[in-house]
Parts: structure tokens; sequence; C-alpha cells
């Protein structure tokens, strides 16, 4: 009976540790995962409370390393606050990794941006992986991306900005994967100056004007889904002859909450495509918009190409369209819009 009872132990006690052992995996840190392939230098903010000294510091030193390898700026779980963002200017090679948890908010100097970049450095390879970025309507922008390049945003949050959550401008080439533009109180994304914007698995909600601004510049949101929702006036405004837009796969909901006057660039529209966009939008559900699910108002005869989307619900013409437009249109679902 011993015999019988020491075996029934053993076999439940391998079983309870089997069952253990695969409740013990934990995923990965975000520094982990952007460290676990590559040679890098790493330096961690060791502050509690204010880190804009120390943060500035490391960005300097990024600057002026010599040691050849790329420098990460690790910010662990926390809360932080940024006093002053004058020394916050981002260097090539450059990569600020914040834990998913980490909130890092601007208290004062609403002058500036929390993080930038300038035109006169042009850096490229900068990533930044990682934290809530609120500027608590303190900061310009979340981030300000000057003639960048080769640069990645990944799993952040900018938002409670006094004017953009991320604004790029003077040819600036930017990534933006499962990032989230939030409440701030111009545009989620403010696009100028021939810069480009590839935008994987991002939202951008419930800014005071535009989701997204483009003025001449480019738009590839066209690999994978993107979510615009419940912003003031249009989901997406473009316009400027050099401006594209590739639009796929994305969810172009409830925008116009707030819509100011009449002015075509203004209301709720879900799209709004004006003089001169190159604009390719499909399978896209572009719906329960306050006036027009597409807008396309004055484009110089160039062809708008709308195929294979779901455009319902919306409060004035599922696609609407005037003053010089050209239209290609196949392979959609139109139906229940308030006028045509």
């Amino acid at each position: 009976m011993k015999r019988k009872s020491m075996i029934l132990l053993l076999g439940m006690a391998t079983a309870i540790f089997a069952l253990g052992y695969k409740q013990c995996t934990y995923a990965a840190t975000n520094l982990e995962t952007v460290t676990a392939k590559g040679d890098f230098e790493i330096k961690t903010i060791s502050s509690t409370g204010d880190i804009s000294d120390e943060l500035g510091n490391y960005l300097t030193y990024a600057k002026n390393s010599t040691e050849g390898k790329p420098v990460v700026i690790s910010i662990p779980s926390g809360s932080y606050t940024i006093s002053d963002s004058t020394k916050l200017v981002i260097p090539s090679s450059t990569t600020i990794v914040a834990e998913n948890d980490t909130i890092i908010k601007k208290i004062s100097d609403s002058e500036h941006s929390i993080l930038r970049t300038t035109t006169n450095d042009a850096v490229k390879n900068v990533r930044i992986y990682g934290g809530t970025w609120d500027g608590n309507q303190q900061a310009k922008h979340g981030i300000e991306f000057m003639a960048a390049s080769s640069t990645t945003l990944e799993k952040v949050t900018l938002k409670n900005c006094t004017q953009n959550g991320l604004y790029l401008n003077n040819k600036a080439n930017i990534t933006a994967i499962n990032s989230t533009m939030d409440n701030n109180q111009k545009y989620g994304v403010a696009m100028y100056g021939e810069s480009t914007l590839t935008m994987k698995g991002c939202k951008v909600t419930n800014n005071q004007s535009h989701g997204m601004c483009i003025e001449n510049s480019f738009l590839y949101a066209n690999t994978s889904a993107n979510t615009i929702t419940g912003n003031n006036w249009a989901g997406i405004s473009t316009n400027g002859s050099k401006s594209k837009l590739y639009l796929k796969n994305s969810k172009i909901n409830n925008n116009g909450k707030k819509p100011r006057g009449d002015g075509d660039g203004q209301m709720g529209h879900g799209v709004a495509i004006h003089e001169g966009t190159i604009a390719e939008i499909s399978n896209n559900d572009i719906s329960y918009n306050k006036t027009c699910g597409i807008s396309v108002f004055n484009n110089n005869k160039v062809n708008t190409v709308v195929t294979n989307n779901k455009i319902n619900h919306n409060g004035r013409h599922g696609i609407g369209a005037r003053k010089q437009t050209a239209l290609t249109i196949s392979g959609n679902e139109i139906g229940n819009n308030a006028y045509n």
C-alpha cells in the first residue's frame, strides 16, 4: 500500500512540476525584444520622476559616441515626467525603448515636442519602441521627425499634444507599426514636405481636427489593417499635387464628431481627397462618418480608384465627387447612406 501511495505521489509531483514549468514562461521585455539580435551599447534610465536631464545626456552621448555600436536607451516600467525637452533631440543609429506600461508625461516647456529630430542632422536608423508618450497639453507634437529616414515607430502611443501626435516634414521617411495617435488638439498624424509614412496596424483616434492630414506627402497604409475613427473632422484629408494615398484593409468609421462649418476640408468625411492627390482605396470599411464616406473634390482630373470597399451608413453620400474629378469605381458595397 505504501509503495502504491509513493508511486502515486511521485506521479502527481511530476505532473505538477510539468504544469508549473509550462506556466512559468514569460514574454520578453521590450528591451529584450529589441536587443535580441544585434550588438548594442545599452544605457538605462535610473532616475525616478523627471528624466529630462538623464535622457538628454544619453541622447547627447549617442550623438558623440565613438564606440561604433548603435546606442539603445532603455526606459524601465514606471511613470516619468519631462520638464525640459531642449536636449531631447534624437541622433542617428539610436533606439529608445520603453516598456509597454511605461508612461512619459510632459509637464512644462510647451514650445517643444517631447522628442524630435532636426532638419540639419538628417538622421537615419532611429527606432522608438514602446511606451505612452503623453503630451499633457504641454507638448507641441508627440514626436517630430524632420528629414529622418530608415526610422521606425513601434508599439508607441502619442496623445494629448497641443498640435499633432506624429509630425513629419522635410522628406521624413517613417514606418509606424501597431502605434496609436489619440486625442491630440490638431491632427493625430500631420505630414508635409514630401514626407512618407508606411503605416501598419495603427490606430488614429479621437483627434480634435483630422485624424490624418496629408499635404504633398505619401501615405502607404496598404499592407495591414489600420483603424481611423472618432476624429472631429475627416478621418483622412489629403491635398497637394504631390500627394499619394494608398489605403487598404482599414476601418475609417465614425469620423466627423464635431465638423466645423461647411468648408470641404473641415467636414466629417471618412476620406477627403483634394487638389491632385493620386489615390487608390480598396477593401476598406468606410462607414458611419458624419458626411460622405469618400469625398473627392477639385482633384484636377487625377484618377481616383475606389474598389471593393464597404461604404455604408454615412451621413451624406457614399461617394461624393465634384469640380473636375475622375473616378474608377468597381466592386464596392454602397448602401444606407443618407443622400446618394
